[in-house]
């Protein structure tokens, strides 16, 4: 459980190498649609899962996470219109942001990702903030996915 788990293993579990548990391309979800796609470590001891999940109305209201313990969020990417988010010290901040496992919180910390914010964090945001797909593979770099064919895309990587 979440309890169970310290940061420096959160901290780990975020950064092992991890591919996709199967060969299976799965297709990018539609508007309200989710997509939960296995992973499993490089060492083939940790399992996760990657979720993409989008809005129901708004094109451009997407988040993609990664879970590992099937119920504990290590990092989370919202994007969209109107994604504010309050910090549990009540700094509020916009999208896109990024938030983070964090001991006796969960996933309630997060980050902004913007070109300032990203660097505090290490996130490699995109140059330009293009598409969901630029996105996307920023995440993976972040959380150390093999995203090489995971999801496809079809027409539906524009923001």
């Amino acid at each position: 459980m979440a309890e169970d788990l310290t940061q420096d293993q959160a901290d780990n579990l975020a950064a092992v190498k991890k591919l996709a548990f199967d060969n299976r391309r799965r297709m990018y979800p539609s508007l309200g649609g989710k997509l939960e796609v296995p992973l499993i470590s490089h060492t083939r001891r940790d399992m996760f899962i990657l979720d993409i999940v989008r809005g129901r109305v708004q094109r451009q209201k997407v988040s993609v996470q990664l879970r590992t313990q099937k119920t504990v969020i290590l990092a989370r990417l919202d994007l969209g219109i109107g994604g504010r988010h309050a910090n549990p010290d009540g700094n509020v901040i916009g999208v896109p942001h990024l938030h983070l496992y964090r001991v006796g919180f969960a996933d309630k910390w997060a980050f902004p990702v913007d070109p300032i914010g990203a660097q505090s964090i290490g996130f490699p945001a995109p140059k330009q903030h293009e598409s969901t797909r630029d996105w996307f593979v920023s995440f993976c770099k972040f959380c150390n996915i093999d995203d090489r064919n995971i999801v496809d895309w079809g027409s539906e990587d524009l923001i």
